[in-house]
């Protein structure tokens, strides 16, 4: 009867059908489940700020935290005894600045041992975004517009000519560009360092502007009405919401060749001009309130817990071989070509440049900036997904150090 019973359950074993085992999100271990709303990476430290729960280290990519908030401002209510809310967080080399609501801004110069206050000339201490750029930091606040310092915090100016909307929701800042999002759904640029600031808006149908994402000239824009697009600095955009299907976005973050969103209904993932693919299987919450990309690992907040992922399970679209290092330079034909609506670029450099691979129409217009990034010697394969342009003949052009070649694609629709 033994082995009857053992054959038996052989039998049965082999009928089952085989399901590859596949790592997705995993939750963290931080010691307070307070909602996770900011990160910020420093050298190997990765810091997480909370609503109530204070700020959170970790060393070892997100493995393990420790509470980091001597010095941070504490409060009580008749329901909640906690520190203050945090908002945001920026690091510049050695200090880390964290934006709170009511009060202010902190600075820690030894990776959140301690924490001292630096407000002055801070004339709204409702902080609700903060951006670094080189030497200058700047604060977006609630009402009073945007504060540039340049000494870590000592002191703060208003920098607001320029600026019709003062609720300043989100801050970036890129090369030379510096963007604000506001509350009335407006978006400006600086390209003085906040000195001056021309408006680059998009109709938002007054969406508050929740986050702001930006690399090379592409610009995202996300609100709780969906996310915009420019691949022009903000000269003109273009609704991107393909394949999303929450249009509650507060937290957008880049990954190499590829762009996040954190909404209120799961995580997306997208190259610069793909559409919205969602990637939050395994998630026990799907109410993101930020997302972050440290190492090798994208890190979401939910309501309730944080979470981590491989970037190497998510991003599909783009194969990179570093390890591999080729003799020559060289850009390959797309293939397919003719293609509708997406084809696949590759390249190869010798020694580590600085790459802009751009997408240009016939008439020699730019309609899309594939990779704008410093990349070491390796063979590269990006996807090209043209699903809003009109059919056609485009150019490709890769510009490497001095080294530039250019080809051409056809897409037929």
């Amino acid at each position: 009867m033994k082995q009857f019973l053992i054959f038996f359950l052989w039998i049965a074993a082999a009928f089952i059908p085989y399901v590859p085992l596949q790592a997705q999100w995993v939750q963290l271990n931080l010691p307070d489940t307070d909602v996770v709303s900011c990160f910020a990476a420093s050298g190997s430290n990765l810091f997480a700020g909370t609503e109530t729960g204070g700020m959170f280290l970790s060393t070892d990519n997100g493995g393990s935290w420790k509470a980091v908030s001597s010095g941070l401002p504490r409060y009580s209510s008749s329901d909640t005894i906690g520190y203050a809310i945090i908002q945001a967080l920026a690091a510049s080399d050695t200090n880390l600045f964290v934006g709170t609501i009511a009060n202010g801004v902190f600075l820690s110069s030894n990776n959140g041992t301690s924490w001292t206050a630096a407000n002055g000339g801070l004339l709204d201490t409702n902080i609700f975004a903060l951006a670094v750029s080189d030497t200058n930091v700047f604060v977006g606040t609630e009402s009073g517009g945007i504060f540039r310092s340049t000494d870590n915090g000592t002191n703060w100016t208003a920098v607001n000519t320029g600026l019709t909307d003062t609720r300043v929701r989100s801050l970036a800042a890129h090369d030379t560009n510096l963007f604000a999002g506001t509350s009335g759904g407006y978006v400006f640029r600086s390209t003085d360092n906040g000195s001056h600031w021309s408006s680059v808006s998009v109709d938002l149908n007054a969406f508050s502007v929740y986050s702001l994402a930006v690399t090379g000239r592409n610009v995202f824009v996300s609100t709780y009405g969906g996310i915009f697009h420019s691949t022009d600095n903000g000269t003109s955009w273009a609704v991107d919401t393909a394949g999303l299907t929450n249009s509650n976005v507060p937290s957008l973050v880049i990954g190499g060749n590829n762009i996040f969103a954190g909404t209120r209904g799961g995580v997306f993932q997208a190259t610069y001009n793909g559409s919205w693919n969602r990637v939050d299987s395994g998630l026990s919450s799907t109410y993101i309130t930020s997302l972050g990309v440290f190492g090798p690992y994208l890190f979401a907040g939910t309501d309730s817990s944080l979470w981590r992922r491989p970037l190497s399970e998510i991003i599909t679209a783009v194969k990179e071989t570093e390890g591999e290092t080729p003799s020559l330079f060289s850009l390959s034909q797309n293939y397919p070509n003719p293609f509708n609506p997406a084809t696949k670029i590759s390249y190869q450099l010798p020694v580590r440049s600085f790459v802009t691979l751009e997408v240009y129409d016939i008439l020699g217009r730019e309609v899309s900036t594939l990779v704008h990034e410093q990349k070491n010697a390796g063979q590269y394969e990006i996807t090209f997904d043209a699903h809003r342009l009109g059919s056609g003949v485009y150019f490709y052009r890769i510009q490497a150090g001095a080294l530039s070649q250019t080809k051409k694609l056809v897409l037929l629709k």
